[in-house]
């Protein structure tokens, strides 16, 4: 059954278990998708041991004598000294035990944690007691970093485990129960052994008459312009103090060229370097690529940028959408800088995807921080207008500081007359 559905799951899966007696592998799960924190029963290792090495084995035919519950027939040797040989099993204050055969186990799930790239990860954990706390320990840091779900099944499960989901039901009982509820599409799937793929539409702006960058239409359904710009004289609404810096003081700046995380650095962002922002962004920046917004002494002929946000599949009816997507190009039409603004955590998986997997020459593996981020993506042709770059740069930081501005007033706005 859990076999079934981890294999028809778009990311795949991986088995983490403190268990030893390779009932996993038993059941037909992959090895090479198996980390056995504690060891196994089917790796043995010197008793000395006479060196850092383990080895698989099926295990020696040995008969037991049930009345001195000793071993009969030959013991297992080690094959590089010849003297006795253990499972490669971790016992408490272990001092002996090697780890070699675990931390092989432990780097693949490390890359295949990596190679999700966004993706949440739900965590699964059945029967995962607190006198040995290594697994629950695993699901509550993956949760704490902001990449999973964590859901556990256990007979003393209790709303006091938070953030985890409880169930407390047995293993068996509260896996059957979920897959009654699971659709029918993704019940066949696993029982053919099916991995459900993600659609892979193009999908434009919404009347735009195209222009825009294609995506592929993973999470997302469609993709729109925001709202129209205020029609009344004098300063926006969204320049109120709902909308003031203290805010939005928690905002990361990623820049995917070097794999540098740091804070946003809003300072220096004028009130008339937002306006011209937000005039280019809600104005011609709708209907084509529209000329960069004259901002922080910066006047750039024949570069221009677009922008679109994203509505991901479950917003609600109503609810603003919480990531946006700006494309800078240059004068010969050339994409230069790609740009991802993220306010809300559960818009930001496709966004983090699109500029992370598109990049040309991807940095070391990152985890987009939690939200709100910024992310900056220079694109190919950016080399030709190196000496640009930091200009360019600017712009886009005014542009995004002024979209995060205009979805906190309207957040901060939503929690006070209850319409979010």
């Amino acid at each position: 059954m859990l076999r079934d559905w981890a294999q028809a799951m778009r990311g795949g899966y991986f088995v983490v278990t403190s268990n030893v007696d390779g009932q996993f592998e038993a059941a037909g799960f992959a090895q090479e998708r198996i980390l056995a924190v504690h060891g196994t029963l089917f790796a043995y290792q010197c008793l000395m041991p006479c060196r850092k090495e383990t080895w698989r084995d099926d295990g020696p035919a040995l008969e037991i004598d049930l009345t001195s519950m000793r071993a009969r027939g030959d013991l297992p040797r080690c094959p590089y000294c010849g003297g006795l040989a253990r499972p490669n099993v971790l016992m408490f204050d272990d001092g002996a035990w090697v780890s070699k055969y675990r931390d092989s186990q432990r780097g693949r799930y490390l890359h295949w944690l990596a190679g999700l790239k966004g993706r949440r990860v739900v965590v699964v954990e059945l029967g995962a007691g607190t006198a040995v706390p290594t697994i629950r320990r695993l699901g509550e840091d993956l949760v704490a970093r902001g990449l999973a779900s964590l859901v556990r099944i256990n007979p003393q499960a209790s709303e006091a485990d938070e953030p985890a989901i409880p169930i407390r039901m047995r293993a068996l009982e509260a896996l059957r129960r979920i897959e009654e509820r699971l659709p029918e599409a993704f019940k066949a799937a696993a029982k053919a052994g099916v991995r459900i793929q993600r659609p892979t539409a193009t999908v434009l702006p919404v009347g735009s008459g195209g222009g825009l960058e294609p995506l592929a239409a993973r999470d997302l359904e469609m993709l729109e312009f925001d709202v129209a710009p205020p029609t009344e004289p004098g300063t926006p609404a969204w320049w109120s103090s709902a909308a003031s810096p203290t805010d939005l003081n928690s905002v990361s700046l990623i820049d995917l060229a070097t794999g540098q995380v740091g804070p946003f650095n809003y300072l220096g962002i004028s009130m008339a370097d937002v306006q011209a922002c937000a005039d280019c962004w809600y104005g011609p920046a709708q209907q084509d690529y529209a000329p960069l917004p004259e901002v922080g002494g910066y006047v750039e002929a024949g570069f221009r940028v677009r922008g679109g946000v994203l509505r991901p599949r479950h917003a609600v009816d109503g609810e603003r959408p919480g990531a946006a997507l700006m494309f800078i190009r240059g004068p010969d039409e050339e994409p230069l800088l790609t740009v991802g603004v993220v306010c809300r955590a559960r818009d930001a998986a496709f966004v983090w995807r699109h500029l992370y997997e598109g990049a040309e020459g991807r940095p070391k593996p990152l985890e987009h921080p939690r939200a709100p981020w910024v992310a900056q993506r220079l694109e190919p042709a950016a080399e030709k207008y190196a000496a640009m770059l930091p200009v360019l740069a600017e712009v886009a930081r005014r542009l995004a500081w002024m979209w995060l501005r205009v979805q906190a007033y309207y957040e901060q706005r939503g929690r006070e007359d209850g319409s979010e």
